[in-house]
């Protein structure tokens, strides 16, 4: 051991006997116990994320939807039919194609899960398990 390790081993030493023992009163397991006890006996009450008159409601609305379309024939109810600005058919795109052989197909797949492992391991290593 180098002087500075005895130094600071020598002071903590003479700390610690300056300081003392600290004893827990009497009756700190009792408390400790009690407090646990407490925490352990208040339990979560469950509460909905969507309540229920929300889901009441979406319920009547998806019936009415159902209904209409049921109930009035699709021909002549579209409401695209009466403006004449709006025609989604009319629209038209094309998605360019893109060929990859499967060598460059491979090598990115692997690349991606690569990327997305080492989130993990980092987790895993730098926590300790």
């Amino acid at each position: 051991m180098d002087k500075q390790s005895k130094a600071e081993e020598a002071f903590i030493k003479k700390s610690v006997q300056e300081a003392g023992l600290l004893k827990p009163s009497l009756d700190f397991s009792q408390r400790v116990m009690t407090a646990v006890a407490k925490n352990a006996a208040a339990k979560t009450v469950y509460r909905p994320l969507i309540a229920k008159p929300v889901w009441v409601l979406l319920g009547f609305m998806v019936a009415a939807c159902i209904l209409i379309l049921f109930f009035f024939p699709s021909e002549g109810i579209s409401l695209f039919d009466r403006w004449e600005w709006v025609k989604l058919s009319n629209i038209e795109f094309s998605v360019p194609t893109l060929e990859l052989s499967k060598t460059v197909t491979y090598a990115i797949g692997f690349l991606v899960l690569f990327l997305v492992q080492i989130p993990f391991l980092k987790r895993t290593f730098i926590s300790g398990g």
